[in-house]
This record gives structure tokens, sequence and C-alpha cells, in this order.
């Protein structure tokens, strides 16, 4: 099941549909996104947009890699008339007025993404680094953080939740991600050259 963030203000509608039932949606109100243009991929996620101006539309968004450890999600973004759509990692920035209108998120595969709403943005992870976005601009991008697996878990306060897998001591360990910098906190244990980090 694909989870719906919507807490960040929008001027749309959305609804996730069961992908069996694409052979009843009307093609000529049909978009198609796909990171990598395979018409093979058969794993996706369907959804019916209605924006609050505009002609309502459906989305077919192909899931181009392994879930876990890559995430399906849909969220509202920082652009109250954009949604973002998350599907098996391929991340997608959408105009829900003119879906011909897009941006494919060069992060990928996305293994976490949350919403800061004090900051209207969203921040990401893929296997190994994170970054966060709003309306005007990249915020800040964090270099390595993990030899793997990095997971954005939850925002609470001004601090990011993570977890990201050690190869040399083989084990997942926590840490966190100061909101409105990237400034990494607490546990991160991992030393790397491109990694700003800022020991409690």
């Amino acid at each position: 099941m694909v989870d719906l963030c919507l807490t960040l203000p929008r001027e749309y509608e959305v609804q996730i549909i069961p992908d069996e039932l694409l052979s009843t949606v009307p093609p000529e109100r049909t978009r198609c996104f796909s990171r990598e243009n395979n018409s093979r991929l058969t794993s996706s996620i369907l959804m019916f947009v209605e924006p609050t101006e505009g002609a309502p539309w459906y989305g077919v968004f192909a899931e181009e890699y392994g879930v876990p450890p890559a995430i399906s999600r849909v969220l509202s973004s920082p652009w109250p008339s954009r949604i973002c759509v998350v599907a098996g990692g391929s991340g997608f920035l959408v105009d829900t007025k003119d879906p011909k209108r897009y941006t494919t998120l060069s992060l990928f595969p996305i293994t976490g993404i949350v919403q800061l709403p004090g900051l209207n943005a969203l921040a990401f992870s893929n296997l190994t680094d994170a970054l966060a976005i709003n309306d005007k601009e990249q915020m800040w991008s964090t270099g390595r953080l993990a030899s793997d697996y990095v997971r954005l878990l939850s925002a609470q306060g001004d601090f990011i939740t993570a977890t990201g897998w050690d190869a040399p001591s083989q084990r997942t360990f926590p840490f966190t991600i100061r909101s409105k910098d990237g400034i990494v906190h607490k546990e991160a244990r991992y030393d790397h050259p491109d990694m700003r980090f800022e020991r409690s």
C-alpha cells in the first residue's frame, strides 16, 4: 500500500487507485511517468489527481527499484500546485495543473522522505546520502552518511531521525540530521571526507 502524506499546503485532491484497474481509466486523460522509459516494467502506482484549477488526470508511475529498500510514497510538496510521487525509488515533482510539466529527481533510489512543514520543505535519502529542497532551492546535501541503506524515518522539531548501515562494524546505527542545514548529530559514526559532521 502506498502512503499518502499531505501535510504541506496543496491545490489538488489525489486518490490512489489499485493498479489492476489501469485498463479501466481513459487513456486520453492518462500520463505515464518512468525514469528509464522502460515499457516492460509491470509494477506501478496508479492515481487520480483533481487540481483546483485545470482538468483532472490519471497518473501511472513506474516502480523501478526494489521495495524495500526503496520506497513508494505520494506527498504534497513545497509548491502547492505540485505533487511529489516516489515510485519504487524514482522521484517526480509534477505540476498538477499541467502534468506534462514535471521534474525527475536526481536522487535514486529514494529510500526515505520526510516533510518539513516548518521549513516548507522535503528531505530525501538514497542509499548513502540525503538532501532537502524547498520552493526556492536545494537547501542542503549531506554527502555520504553511511556505507549503505540510509533511511530517513521521521521529522520532529528541528531534527530528522535516520538510520544507516556501517560495513566495518556490520550493524545499523541511528543518527539525526538538523533540518535547517543538514548537519549530522549524535550517533553518526561513519567518517567520510564529504560528510559535514558536528559532534554532540
